[in-house]
Parts: C-alpha cells; structure tokens; sequence
C-alpha cells in the first residue's frame, strides 16, 4: 500500500462477552461441648449476576523496507471498552457503581536488521494495555483457597511498557534465538489481603517491574 517497500495493515475488532452467572455457597457450623455436637446447621446461598463487557478496536501497522538491511515496523491501536453489571443480589455490590467505560492508544515500534545471511538482530518497544475482566470488577471468586476474593468496580485498566533485544540464527538445519526484555506496568492488577485477613480484593498496585531473557535452539 502507497509504496512498493511499504506492507500496511489495518482493521477493527469487537469482541463482546456476557455474563448470566450463579455462585453457590454451602456454609456448615457445627457446635460441640465437651465432645458432643449440640449444634449443627447448614446454610446455602445462591448469588446471581447479569452483566456484559464490550470491547472495540481500529489499529494500523506499517512495516517498511529500508536501506541497508534494515525494517522498521511501526504500530498503533485505540481501544475503547464499556462493562456493565445489569443486575445482582451480592449484598457486596449494593451501592457501589455497577459500570466501567475506558478508552486507551498504545503504540510500538521495532527495528530489524538482517545484514549477516541467516541472522537477524531485533530491538523493539511496545506498549500494552488491559481492562479487568468481569470477575474483578464485580463477581469475585472463591475458587482456590475458599477464602473469598472481592470484586473491586473501581478497578483502573492496566498498562505497561516493553523493550527487547535480540538476535536470531536459522540456517535451515539450526536455530537459535536470544532475547532480554523489561516491562514495567502501570496500575497492575492482583489481590490484596485486607484489614483483619478475612478476606482478599482484586486491587492495583502502583507498578510491577519483569524483567528476565529467553533462549531457544
């Protein structure tokens, strides 16, 4: 498109999820007294929600043949997402929001340089951006530990921002590729114990450094 050494692509997604769900919780308490069980009762509980979370997004991405060896690839996206919890009889959700709109860009650029036969050497930047998903925002869940994990509507999206060097050797018969990458996230989302350790909530953190390399062959 536009140039012979220019390959653009570009497009919009939707992706759209919803939510008809029933948790179920059986409480059993038993009292004993010197040995003796005195007391034992059974409770259920049936917590029911409706919701739906709609994502859209238009991106573009042109790779471009330079001199020497060199392509530059570069690469943008607008997200826009809406969420919404319809209806719910969780005590834990009464009166708080029961909504979530974002909308966020993220960019990324990469440099390839191919000018030794059969390698290729690779820098790239890219940026990363996450909305939390319906259980975050308004289930929670007690899967795993049975201790419950609470919803948090006021959950910020998460995003982040990456750097990788690499290199690259294939010759047909052996490969071999090396890399090193950082990311830091912005508003990173995970579960905090909260005041008196009853109970978790999906909360953000202010950022998250990972860091580490990859070698395959």
């Amino acid at each position: 498109l536009f140039f012979d050494d220019h390959h653009v692509i570009t497009g919009f997604e939707f992706s759209g999820d919803d939510l008809d769900a029933t948790s179920t919780t059986n409480t059993a308490t038993m009292v004993s007294v010197r040995g003796r069980v005195v007391a034992n009762t059974k409770s259920l509980t049936d917590l029911n929600y409706k919701g739906w979370i709609n994502t859209y997004s238009a991106y573009a991405q042109d790779e471009w043949r330079l001199p020497a060896d060199f392509t530059l690839t570069l690469g943008g996206r607008q997200t826009w997402v809406e969420s919404k919890l319809t209806s719910t009889n969780d005590p834990v959700m009464t009166g708080r929001k029961a909504k979530s709109n974002d909308e966020n860009a993220v960019f990324s650029a990469g440099l390839v340089w191919r000018g030794i036969k059969d390698t290729a050497l690779r820098g790239l930047f890219a940026q990363g951006y996450r909305h939390p998903n319906l259980q975050q925002l308004f289930i929670g869940t007690t899967h795993g530990s049975g201790t419950p994990t609470y919803a948090n509507p006021d959950l910020k999206p998460e995003t982040s921002a990456t750097g990788e060097l690499g290199a690259r050797y294939d010759n047909g018969a052996f490969y071999i590729d090396l890399g090193g990458f950082y990311t830091q996230s912005d508003d990173y989302i995970t579960t905090q114990l909260q005041t008196g350790g009853a109970n978790y909530m999906f909360v953000n953190v202010d950022e998250a450094l990972t860091y580490g390399s990859e070698l395959s062959a």
